[in-house]
């Protein structure tokens, strides 16, 4: 068999292949899940986490939708107020968006430790 013709089918049945996260970070598959919230801070666990599922939303360079969750002290100040609805959107979900089980951890300990 030609080398190229080895060659297409070796990498053909390698692009086939995807990362699911659900899958390779389920302790029921025997994965290690890493998910630290031992001290979880706005700037290192919860602003990546608005970045990439909040803001093009709830930010005024958005669709201008509030509460905002641009900077610290916005999304501080909504997170801290009594009866908001943060957790609940994290833990059930919000229009079309899912939280991890590590991220729903996150934001409980960064609501319960004072949003900071």
């Amino acid at each position: 068999m030609p080398a190229f013709v080895i060659a297409f089918i070796t990498l053909t049945l390698n692009s086939c292949y995807y990362d699911n996260e659900e899958e390779m970070y389920n302790p029921a598959n025997g994965n290690a899940v890493i998910c630290d919230t031992s001290i979880v801070t706005y700037a290192l666990q919860i602003k990546p986490i608005f970045d990439s599922k909040c803001i093009s939303c709830h930010s005024p360079a958005g669709s201008g939708q509030s509460p905002f969750f641009d900077n610290a002290t916005a999304a501080h100040d909504y997170a801290v107020l009594p009866n908001n609805r943060l957790m609940e959107y994290v833990n059930a979900g919000h229009q079309s968006l899912t939280f991890t089980a590590c991220e729903k951890a996150q934001f409980n300990k960064w609501i319960n430790t004072g949003a900071n």
